[in-house]
Order: structure tokens, then C-alpha cells, then sequence
């Protein structure tokens, strides 16, 4: 386990991780499923349920699973590991932030798979994205969110829109604060150069971008690739990716496109990912450059 990651751990990880411990746990007494869910005298689908993650954990369910194996096999819940345990069901029993945007996650404005994106950015110790058209949303303005939700989806609600907006600000918290991600962004040219919304809207981005690369922003790296590069890693489209705080998964790869997105948490190709990210910031211009395109830009909107 990384050394912030007991700090940072959201509830949905909590929840995944007490899972498999219990499995762990439960493999070592050799206790069937239904064997183990009717000596706590619940159900083997509730068991289920809460070794792969899929429900928020009672902690007296957690006490007696942890006692149950226990007396069959001592070995199965070591010393120590009671409290590791205990604490991941005391985490896991948590709201996550983002429950209060259920409206957002379940209405048109976003994918099938927006809430297992943000479970993904809030379980992430480190994030590398590629955007070769626009401004991230991690770094995006509130005008400038609200110009692309109104691109996209100019039929919806003025409300529907203003939510999906304040959803989108609201991940930015894991910027901020003594736990924040740290996070490296390559921006494509040309996401600099269009204007979205008004020049009002983009000057306003703009200097937000300037200002970090200027003044800095703890554990933010931003660059800007030029449309005069042009290599392999600058085509086939944005991507991001994760690590995450386990130390026993690769980290995720997230890939979007018009018909869909997709994660990959292959080794290979997660290693793949990283190299391209890596040809993508050699080819990038250095802090100072890309604060100079930035100004060039700015300027060009006054």
C-alpha cells in the first residue's frame, strides 16, 4: 500500500479492499460461501455481495465474519490484521462525495460508466492525460465548463446543464490539499487555440492555465505540444492514465471515444500508455515555453 494511501482511501476502494480481505480470509478456513453466510446468519448472496464490493458493510457482519474464521482457522485473520480490516469496513461505510450528484450519474448529460470514472480519479495517486482538443476538466474553468456542457448538449435544461457544470468543478477538489493527486496534463495546441464559448471564456481559461505554470500549483505539471510536432503519441486521441494507491494493480488506463470509452488495466498495455505519455512531455514544451504560448494567446483574445 502506497504511504497515502490509509489517507486518502474513498469508500468505493474501502469497500473493494475489505472484500478481499474477507476472501482471503475465508479462503484460509475453507469455508464455503454458504457455509461462512449461514454461520453469521446471513445469506450467501449478502456474503457475496460484500467480498466483491458491491455493498456497504454492517460492522457487526465484519466482527462476526472476523471471529467465525477465527475460531476455525487462526492463521486466517492475523495479528493486526483485525484492525486493518475493522478500519476498512469503518471507511467503507462512508458517502462518497459524489452521492449528492445522483441526479448527474443517472440522467442523460453522462456516460453508463461516469461514477466508475470518478471512483477511478479518487482512488488515483497519480493521473497523466493526453487532451489534444480541450482543456482538461480537471484545470477547466466554471465558463468554460458551461460553453462545452452547452456545445454538447444545447436541447438540455438550463438546470441540467448548471448540475453537470458543478459536478464537474466538484472533482477538481482532489487538487487541493495535503492528499491532492498529483497530476500531469499535456495539451494539445490546438485546445489552446480554439475558441470555446466567447474569447471572454477563453482568456479567462487561459490565465487560470498561466497561472498555475507561472505561480505553480503543488503536485500540477502542465505542457503544451505544438501543432508543429508531430510524432505517433500525438495521434489517435485523448487518453488518461492512473495510478492507483494498490500497490497489486497496474493502474487503469482510460480511453474516450464518440461511441464509447473504455479501461484497460492490463499490464502491458498500462506500461504502454506510460511510454507514450513519456514521448508526449519530451515533446512538450518546458514550463517556460508553455507559459509564452499561453501570454501569445491571451494577448491574441485581447
Amino acid at each position: 500500500m502506497k504511504p497515502d494511501a490509509r489517507t486518502r482511501l474513498t469508500p468505493s476502494a474501502a469497500r473493494r479492499r475489505l472484500g478481499e480481505e474477507l476472501q482471503k480470509a475465508r479462503a484460509v478456513t475453507r469455508l464455503s460461501l454458504n457455509e461462512a453466510a449461514a454461520g453469521i446468519e446471513r445469506s450467501a448472496p449478502t456474503l457475496s455481495r460484500l467480498e466483491n464490493g458491491k455493498t456497504v458493510p454492517r460492522l457487526v457482519d465484519v466482527r462476526a465474519l472476523i471471529a467465525q474464521y477465527r475460531a476455525v482457522a487462526t492463521s486466517s485473520v492475523a495479528n493486526g490484521a483485525e484492525e486493518r480490516i475493522l478500519d476498512l469496513a469503518e471507511r467503507a461505510r462512508h458517502e462518497e462525495w459524489f452521492a449528492s450528484f445522483r441526479d448527474v450519474l443517472g440522467g442523460e448529460l453522462t456516460s453508463n460508466d461516469a461514477r466508475r470514472y470518478v471512483e477511478f480519479e479518487g482512488a488515483a495517486t497519480t493521473i497523466c492525460a493526453y487532451e489534444p482538443e480541450l482543456i482538461p476538466g480537471l484545470l477547466q474553468t466554471e465558463a468554460y465548463a458551461a460553453a462545452i456542457t452547452a456545445i454538447f448538449f444545447p436541447e438540455r435544461l438550463d438546470e441540467d446543464r448548471r448540475r453537470l457544470v458543478e459536478f464537474r468543478l466538484r472533482r477538481q477538489q482532489i487538487l487541493q490539499g495535503d492528499q491532492a493527486v498529483d497530476l500531469h496534463v499535456v495539451i494539445g495546441e490546438a485546445a489552446i487555440r480554439r475558441v470555446v464559448g466567447s474569447s471572454a471564456v477563453m482568456r479567462e481559461q487561459l490565465s487560470k492555465l498561466l497561472g498555475i505554470v507561472r505561480d505553480g500549483q503543488p503536485k500540477v505539471t502542465i505542457q503544451i505540444v505544438p501543432l508543429t510536432v508531430a510524432i505517433p503519441a500525438v495521434f489517435g486521441g485523448s487518453f488518461v492514465k492512473m495510478d492507483l494507491m494498490s500497490d497489486e494493480e497496474p493502474g487503469v488506463v482510460y480511453l474516450e471515444g464518440r461511441e464509447g470509452s473504455q479501461y484497460v488495466q492490463t499490464d502491458d498495455i498500462v506500461e504502454r500508455y506510460q511510454r507514450l505519455f513519456e514521448e508526449l512531455v519530451k515533446a512538450s514544451l518546458d514550463a517556460e515555453d508553455t507559459a509564452h504560448v499561453l501570454e501569445e494567446a491571451i494577448k491574441r483574445l485581447s
